[in-house]
């Protein structure tokens, strides 16, 4: 099971989004993701399931995606390379 962050899953309780750390624990045999309803971010909780279980899932992908995960790597490089040039900030300095 390939789940990424962003996916859509459908349940009896109805439509959820993974929105944090899908990841496979017991040897592979079980997925467990933070989930949160679609349209409120408040109603966070974890869901498992098998792993070789059947689930209904929708990507949101596309270009739009793909430019804004893009836009990210770019600006995560440029901080680091900042880093790297001009040293840590004056409060994270060691004294």
């Amino acid at each position: 099971m390939e789940l990424r962050i962003g996916d859509r899953v459908t349940s009896v309780d109805g439509e959820w989004k993974i929105v944090g750390g899908p990841l496979t624990l017991q040897g592979g045999t079980t997925v467990k993701a933070r989930v949160s309803r679609m349209g409120d971010v408040r109603t966070v909780r974890h869901m498992a399931w098998a792993a070789k279980t059947k689930i209904t899932v929708r990507r949101s992908g596309g270009r739009r995606t793909h430019l804004a995960d893009l836009r990210r790597a770019v600006l995560l490089a440029l901080f680091a390379c900042s880093q790297l040039v001009l040293g840590p900030p004056r409060g994270l300095r060691p004294k």
